[in-house]
């Protein structure tokens, strides 16, 4: 029902371990479907669209907080996830906040 709304692609790098000094390994990139979302309020309250960061995103892949998004050739990095359930508790989307 969802899935038809995610027209977009980026590319998800998972955090898989850390390194010795407490920086962030990845996973192999992967190419995900999803769909940005960016919002910002101009002086008038007006709301339009723009393309620069924060950003939500949403996506049916497993995604952790500290995971990078490649969107348009700009890394943003995931801060919170909503997953939201569907009945038997398969996970029907996720929000994705990023910055």
């Amino acid at each position: 029902m969802f899935k038809h709304l995610l027209n977009e692609s980026a590319v998800l790098k998972a955090v898989k371990s850390f390194d010795e000094f407490n920086s962030p390994v990845f996973d192999e990139p992967k190419t995900i479907k999803c769909k940005f979302e960016f919002v910002v309020k101009n002086d008038n309250s007006d709301v339009k669209a723009v393309s620069y960061k924060p950003a939500r995103m949403f996506c049916t892949e497993n995604i952790s907080v500290g995971d990078v998004v490649v969107y348009n050739s700009k890394d943003y990095k995931v801060f919170q996830v909503n997953t939201y359930n569907g009945f038997g508790e398969h996970t029907v989307f996720n929000e994705v906040f990023l910055s």
